[in-house]
């Protein structure tokens, strides 16, 4: 069976770099090419804490497809976020 590589990564409004916090390996159900509708369902199957009520976006990137989330305010400021990216890597692309 085929697989797919995810890597988490988190970053504040402070912070100029990415931080690898997760790397998850979720099994797919055919080695297809992965397209922005596979790659979110697989995303929203393996890690639901990045669906959404409205969809989950994917942004192309050279990693693979990529979805974004807020998850707490900066603790220097009330109006920025720390970001979490799921990005769900193409495994025809490595």
């Amino acid at each position: 069976m085929a697989q797919v590589e995810i890597r988490v990564y988190r970053q504040g409004p402070h912070s100029p770099e990415r931080e690898l916090v997760e790397t998850v390996i979720s099994a797919v159900e055919s080695e297809k090419r992965l397209t922005a509708g596979r790659a979110r369902r697989i995303l929203d199957r393996t890690l639901p804490v990045f669906a959404r009520s409205f969809g989950t976006i994917m942004t192309r990137t050279d990693e693979g497809w990529e979805s974004s989330r807020t998850v707490e305010l900066s603790e220097k400021c009330s109006y920025h976020y720390n970001w979490e990216y799921a990005v769900v890597v193409d495994p025809t692309a490595l």
